[in-house]
């Protein structure tokens, strides 16, 4: 039947149909059977009108395309077919661009008045869309001591997130991504990313651990004097750690003996010391908990004070027993005390080396077991250091160095060699995550040197694990002061070498214009430390600063801030470092390094610098501006990090591969003058504070708007 359009006649539909003589003989040839449209049009021109043309081009697109056909013949009718449909003049006219969702071959063949059919033109459109971007966690999937708030983000712009919790694999109807996502356990978070003309992105997968930090162990009986063998009973108070314990006086770690049943103390001439740790898997260690049993018979032995050891004065010895109704007898010459030995009635003077040895007699005739302390007098010698460590995060620990000479001045070496009053100075606690032997000497004023004390640390930690962090954890309910085992303060409003025009307040001060009313810096609720800048009456400013000096130091390691920062003409927010050596060599002989560092974020809000200053350059140029990407805001949360390692400072903004300013040595050689001094042998404290005014940012003004705060989420120290 041919094509054409129907009409009604009397009420009989009828076809009628019009065409060149030509076309009616084809159509006589063919009329035995088959499909007419099957059959190309034939004109009884000689000429074939042109091929029609395609935009853009065949080929292979990630998006979806529109194609647009055209002809150079005027007024020619365009006809196409998609997916393999056969062409023909019955085939859909073109009218308007077609639009091309999926992989299609397209074909289109022309006819005009007075030309033959054009030759047909065919493209195959493969569409290929791309994956949307694999989201990302922060911050990472790792082993953390406190509960950890979760973003997830895509780089993909408009992407949906969907994600599970229970470590299923995400689909599109999966919960879909609003908001930080707050992970108290051992959780595996999975997510995955839409975007319009994209296809799902890869899964992403990050195992979180909450490992909290077990509670102190606890001896029953405790630490003591006793007349009889013990039994003593290890608990803790963390349900689910096991308990670890030394009875040698060493320090105990997760490899010493197991505590599975009262631990038996015998009779014995020495005081025994325990010591225990709880830990284990899913747990943090404990601080160490330790006690000293004296187990006599039934007249206790003399007590020694001050106990054996070497001492650089003469010593005062007092002795002491605690079985009532007993005199204590002793002898100096090396023999051993009988009841008819001195009898002790006041101190014993030590001049010189010596050893005492002494017994405790009852009225009954009792006599205990015999007590004795060596004394080394070295008149003129300063005393050994005391090394002390406790833990710090995933094996690391905090290492403590003390004298016990008067005055005593501490030097230390990290690397094996002999220490001397060139080495470093000691000036606070310092992390240690990486193997390392350590040596002391102390010196004080009209004494001579002390004899070397050394120790060892040989615990290996993988890079990029967290050995330290400072959460801002806040359970009571109110705002808390910020750790005092962690932080001090500075305070006053000297301008602090900026002319800067706030005055610095500390927790608890109510000297005017402080206010603890009005703390300027405090622990939230929300477990982040705030730093706020008020304005009690006009023209006065009030904040904080906050520094680890004296309590924390590292050396070595990258250090990040979460913060997010106020926007404000007069503004001046600073995560940063100074060295230990302040105290000794002054700034910037002591090396600064700014990690986060803006001013006047309502003027040009999206940018950070990172920079370092020492002698030699103390202004502007080694110093990088890091812009955001278009769509971020500075004034939103991000994590500012540096990376410290031998001869290197690097600073990056969110993501640790990607540093944005990179500073070694040779960064200096075209200053005169200048010395890099981030490799002198001191560790560094950290500071955090909002300064208003100064140099820098100028005044406020009407604009600036108080109170207002810089906020840090956390600081934590992972190893390089």
């Amino acid at each position: 039947m041919h094509p054409a359009a129907p009409e009604t006649t009397g009420g009989s539909p009828f076809r009628r149909v019009l065409v060149p003589l030509a076309f009616a003989a084809a159509l006589l040839l063919v009329s035995g059977g088959g499909d007419s449209r099957a059959f190309a049009f034939r004109s009884t021109a000689t000429a074939a009108a042109a091929a029609p043309q395609f935009s853009p081009a065949a080929g292979v697109y990630h998006l979806p395309v529109s194609v647009t056909i055209t002809d150079s013949i005027p007024g020619a009718t365009i006809h196409y077919s998609l997916h393999g449909a056969p062409l023909s003049v019955y085939s859909p006219v073109y009218t308007k661009p077609i639009s091309i969702q999926s992989t299609t071959t397209v074909r289109a063949m022309a006819v005009a008045k007075g030309y033959a059919e054009s030759a047909v033109t065919s493209g195959k459109y493969t569409i290929d869309l791309l994956p949307a971007a694999t989201p990302t966690f922060t911050p990472p999937g790792a082993v953390y001591p406190s509960p950890q708030k979760v973003r997830i983000a895509d780089a993909t712009p408009q992407a949906t997130i969907h994600y599970t919790t229970d470590g299923t694999a995400p689909t599109t109807a999966s919960q879909s991504y609003a908001g930080p996502i707050r992970v108290s356990g051992r959780e595996t978070i999975r997510a995955l990313a839409t975007a319009k003309d994209h296809t799902a992105s890869a899964v992403a997968t990050a195992l979180y651990d909450i490992v909290v930090n077990a509670a102190t162990p606890a001896f029953h009986p405790g630490g003591g004097i006793y007349s009889s063998p013990q039994s003593v009973r290890i608990t803790d108070a963390t349900a689910g750690a096991a308990i670890f314990f030394t009875t040698d006086g060493k320090t105990p770690t997760t490899s010493s003996t197991r505590y599975t049943a009262p631990v038996e103390l015998p009779f014995s001439e020495d005081i025994q010391t325990l010591k225990a740790l709880a830990g284990g898997r899913g747990f943090n260690s404990s601080a160490v908990a330790s006690a000293s049993y004296t187990i006599t018979p039934l007249v206790a032995t003399p007590v020694f004070f001050p106990p054996s050891g070497t001492y650089s004065d003469p010593q005062s010895v007092t002795l002491t027993d605690s079985t009532e109704n007993t005199t204590i007898h002793y002898t100096t010459n090396g023999r051993t005390p009988t009841a008819q030995s001195s009898r002790y009635t006041s101190p014993i003077d030590v001049q010189d080396t010596e050893t005492i040895e002494a017994i405790g007699v009852a009225n009954g005739g009792a006599v205990s077991e015999v007590g004795s302390a060596a004394y080394t007098i070295t008149t003129g010698a300063t005393a050994p250091p005391v090394i002390s460590t406790r833990p710090a995060l995933n094996g690391a620990v905090v290492v403590s160095l003390g004298a016990t000479t008067p005055g005593a001045t501490i030097y230390y070496t990290l690397d094996g060699s002999t220490p001397t009053t060139g080495s470093t100075v000691y000036l606070a606690p310092f992390l240690v995550s990486s193997p390392l032997e350590l040596r002391a000497i102390a010196a004080a004023p009209g004494y001579s040197g002390s004899p070397a004390t050394r120790q060892e640390f040989t615990t290996r930690i993988a890079a990029g694990t967290l050995v330290w962090s400072e959460e801002f954890s806040n359970t009571t309910g109110h705002n808390a002061q910020p750790d005092p085992r962690v932080w001090t303060w500075d305070t006053g409003n000297s301008g602090f070498g900026n002319h800067e025009l706030e005055n610095y307040c500390a927790w608890g001060s109510n000297t005017p214009p402080c206010s603890t009313a009005d703390p300027n810096a405090y622990v939230g609720t929300d477990g982040d430390l705030h730093i706020v800048a008020r304005e009690p009456s006009t023209g006065v400013y009030t904040s904080a600063r906050l520094k680890t000096q004296g309590l924390f130091s590292f050396r070595y390691g990258r250090i990040e801030f979460r913060a997010k920062v106020p926007e404000g003409q007069g503004f001046w927010p600073a995560g940063w470092l100074l060295g230990n050596n302040i105290a000794t060599v002054h700034w910037p002989a002591c090396g600064e390094q700014d990690n986060l560092e803006r001013v006047n974020a309502a003027a040009s809000p999206d940018w950070n610098e990172g920079s370092i200053h020492g002698t030699g350059f103390t202004g502007e140029p080694l110093g990088t501006v890091y812009h955001f990407p278009a769509g971020q805001t500075a004034a939103e949360w991000h994590t500012y990090g540096m990376i410290w390692s031998p001869g290197k400072v690097a600073y990056y903004i969110d993501d640790p591969t990607k540093p944005y300013a990179t500073y070694t040595p040779a960064s200096l050689k075209e200053l005169t003058g200048a010395v890099w001094p981030f490799d002198a042998g001191q560790a560094n404290f950290i500071l955090l504070n909002l300064a208003v005014g100064g140099d820098w940012p100028g005044p406020p003004n009407a604009t600036t708007i108080f109170p207002s705060e810089f906020v840090v989420d956390y600081v934590r120290i992972y190893t390089n």
